[in-house]
């Protein structure tokens, strides 16, 4: 017996050196910061672009769902880009996609070479009744101050279409000539789905036999600093893949009554017993392809300690996962988030109401589907009495596919954003979006999709760019101007 106990304490005495042994040579191994890419200078009229942009954040282009809502404003705007960009409408064919979305075609000169799309939309959400004036510049007055530019789509997303058309027809002015044709698809409903914009856009040239294009690039990440753990310079967060986005609404009905002889349960309580049920009980986090992604672009700058973790993932996944899920902005990574937004039931106060409803929004994390989470759904209410009903919206969607790291196209905007962008060369980090109009490309089977507008936001973006006081600076907006110009230029090297 005691040379059996020793013989399993020499073994477990090996097992943990070399586990050790293994785990210290990853963290020596992981790799270097990469190497900062050489600056292009690339003038800007920084002043000029800012005006540019100005004058689009002065057109209501509010969207809506059927895409007849505000059209007198769009076109307005189209007339606008129109006097604005003369060279790009003169050389660029374009078309006006449903009454209000974009389509532009700049032919490239070896018609053999696949397309690049960059995208953008031209819609934005409302100011809310009553929120104007808390506003420090009118939402819609396009004001330029204290080296910021104001207005309802200065983040979202006029600033990135702007951004193009600016970079376009400098490119034009510079006589310059792609290589491979390049589309601009600008959307006109991206905030209420996408689905009369970029989804008739890339039915459109499917339709026309236009090939699988070499890049997709749409809105998604952007240029922060400060805001990624262990990473002090700025970081160009480039969306690889997207979330799926599905809404359920969850009902109970029964008889009706006075509230003095109350039946329990009453349609009140068992629907909201249902979402008790659904916040005690979130999905699981797990590390999908797109956080992996991610944590392996900024290990290999964190301290030892941190880069020991974060490169034996093998081992200390669960733990990794388990700090990720403590907070609200990185759980979103490694989780299908469940947030109930709307309840509705009854109308006067001492009457039961015979209906109880609450939607229930779901952004869906890569792996699951819309299957896999209405059937989690049902299973962890537990309440036959409860339906649960898909909302037909046209946001409902299974997460993309995860875009390949390794390809060109992903080097080329990896090496574009470290040649324009920041004071000093940003580490590249590829990580998971939110949905965007991108997904009509991925849902036709388009491998290179990214999603990254190319400006340094501030650390409270997320509150501006549906909130109040939505802005951009003048400098991170011409910065975003050179970005689209080298990246147009580096294109042609895919």
């Amino acid at each position: 017996m005691r040379r059996t106990v020793l013989v399993v304490l020499a073994f477990v005495a090996v097992l943990v050196v070399a586990t050790t042994t293994v785990v210290l040579v990853r963290a020596v191994l992981v790799g270097n910061v990469p190497a900062p890419e050489p600056r292009v200078h690339i003038t800007v009229d920084a002043d000029r672009a800012a005006r540019h942009l100005s004058g689009a954040l002065r057109f209501r282009t509010i969207a809506s769902a059927d895409g007849t809502a505000n059209k007198a404003e769009f076109m307005r705007l189209q007339d606008y880009l129109v006097a604005t960009y003369p060279l790009t409408h003169a050389r660029l064919v374009r078309e006006t996609i449903n009454g209000a979305s974009l389509l532009y075609e700049w032919k490239g000169k070896d018609r053999g070479n696949a397309p690049i799309v960059l995208m953008g939309h031209i819609d934005v959400v409302p100011v809310g009744p009553g929120s104007e004036s808390r506003w420090t510049r009118p939402p819609y007055a396009g004001a330029i101050s204290d080296g910021f530019v104001y207005g309802r789509g200065a983040l979202d997303d006029k600033s990135a279409v702007i951004a193009i058309l600016d970079a376009v027809e400098q490119l034009l002015q510079e006589r310059f000539s792609p290589s491979r044709t390049i589309y601009l698809a600008f959307g006109a409903d991206e905030e209420v789905g996408g689905e009369h914009g970029a989804g008739e856009i890339v039915r459109l040239l499917q339709e026309r036999g236009v090939g699988e294009p070499a890049m997709v690039l749409d809105e998604g990440g952007a240029l922060i600093a400060g805001q990624v753990p262990g990473v002090a310079g700025p970081a160009a967060m480039i969306g690889i893949a997207e979330k799926g986005y599905l809404t359920l609404a969850l009902s109970a009905e029964g008889p009706s009554g006075h509230s003095s002889t109350p039946l329990v349960p009453t349609q009140i309580g068992r629907v909201s017993a249902a979402i008790a049920r659904l916040e005690t009980h979130p999905f699981p986090g797990r590390l999908e392809a797109p956080a992996l992604e991610m944590l392996r672009a900024i290990t290999p700058g964190q301290p030892f300690g941190r880069r020991l973790v974060l490169a034996n993932l093998w081992l200390f996944g669960p733990l990794v996962t388990q700090q990720m899920l403590s907070s609200p902005d990185l759980a979103t990574i490694v989780r299908t988030t469940t947030a109930p937004t709307i309840f509705n039931a009854g109308d006067t106060e001492n009457v039961l109401p015979a209906k109880a409803r609450a939607i229930v929004n779901f952004q869906i994390l890569t792996g699951d589907s819309i299957e896999t989470v209405v059937a989690r759904v049902k299973k962890t209410i537990a309440d036959p009495a409860i339906e649960v009903q898909p909302l037909p919206v046209a946001f409902a969607t299974d997460p993309s596919p995860v875009s390949d790291v390794s390809g060109s196209a992903f080097a080329v905007l990896a090496k574009t954003a470290r040649q324009t962008l920041g004071e000093t060369s940003p580490l590249i980090v590829p990580f998971l979006t939110g949905p965007t109009d991108s997904r009509y490309w991925s849902k036709a089977n388009v491998r290179n999709v990214f999603r990254f507008t190319p400006f340094l936001y501030e650390r409270d973006w997320m509150s501006r760019a549906h909130g109040t006081d939505e802005r951009i600076s003048v400098q991170a907006f011409a910065d975003g101007v050179r970005f689209y110009l080298q990246l147009i230029r580096n294109a042609d090297a895919l």
